[in-house]
C-alpha cells in the first residue's frame, strides 16, 4: 500500500503541532503552579515582595501608601525600607504587611498624632502614635491589650524605638505635647471605656517607651 509523501508530511506536521501544544500547555501549568506556590510562601511578606516606591517597579496598580495622610505615608515609606522595622515586628504590628490592594485603616494602623522632640544633646527625633479604626471602640479591650503603636525615629526617620501603647485613639481628645524635650510630657482627655465619664491623663514619652 503506497502512502503519498504529502500525507506523511502532513501527519508529521500534525503530530509536531500536537506535541508542541502539549509541551506549551504543560509549561504554562507548571509556571502557574510555581506562581501560586510562590505567592503562598510570600503571603506574610507580600507587601515587601510587591511594593516599590517607584510605580514602574511596584506590583501594585496604585501606591497604597499614597492614599494615606502625609505623616502616615512619609513614615511608612521610610519604615518599609528598613530591615529593623521588619525584623522587630513593627511592620507586622502596624499591619503594613497585610496590605494587598489598597490601604484599609481598619486593618493597617495610621498615624493619628506626631510630635517633634529633642533629646538633651539637641538632636531632633520624631514621635508617632498610630492606631486602627474600630467600629466598636469600647469593646476593643476584649481583643488585645495594646491599642496604638508608639514609634520613635531620628530626624531622617530611621527607626529608634517602637512599642505597643494602651492609648486608644477612639477614646482620646485634646492630645497635647507639653514638653518637647525627652522625657517629654503629653496630656489628653480620655473617655471611660465603661461609661460616659472622662479624665485628664498625663504620660511621659521617652526614647524607649511611654511611662504612665
Amino acid at each position: 500500500m503506497k502512502v503519498s509523501l504529502g500525507i506523511v508530511l502532513f501527519a508529521c506536521l500534525f503530530i509536531g503541532l500536537v506535541f508542541a501544544w502539549f509541551c506549551e500547555h504543560r509549561r504554562v501549568g507548571e509556571l502557574q503552579s510555581e506562581i501560586e506556590q510562590l505567592n503562598f510562601r510570600l503571603e506574610p511578606e507580600y507587601f515587601a515582595y510587591a511594593y516599590h516606591p517607584n510605580p514602574d517597579r511596584s506590583m501594585f496598580p496604585n501606591d497604597p501608601l499614597s492614599e494615606a495622610d502625609s505623616q502616615t505615608g512619609t513614615l511608612y515609606k521610610a519604615l518599609v525600607a528598613q530591615p529593623d522595622a521588619w525584623s522587630t515586628g513593627l511592620i507586622q504590628y502596624l499591619g503594613i504587611d497585610r496590605i494587598r490592594n489598597s490601604l484599609e485603616p481598619d486593618i493597617t494602623m495610621t498615624v493619628w498624632w506626631h510630635g517633634e522632640i529633642k533629646d538633651s544633646e539637641g538632636n531632633t527625633f520624631f514621635a508617632y502614635l498610630a492606631d486602627r479604626e474600630r467600629t466598636h471602640a469600647k469593646s476593643a479591650d476584649r481583643l488585645h491589650d495594646s491599642f496604638s503603636a508608639y514609634v520613635v525615629t531620628d530626624s531622617s526617620r530611621t527607626l529608634t524605638h517602637w512599642s505597643g501603647s494602651k492609648i486608644d485613639k477612639s477614646l482620646v481628645t485634646d492630645f497635647e505635647l507639653v514638653d518637647a524635650t525627652f522625657p517629654a510630657g503629653v496630656t489628653f482627655r480620655e473617655e471611660s471605656r465603661h461609661n460616659g465619664d472622662s479624665s485628664i491623663e498625663r504620660r511621659t514619652l521617652t526614647k524607649s517607651g511611654i511611662i504612665k
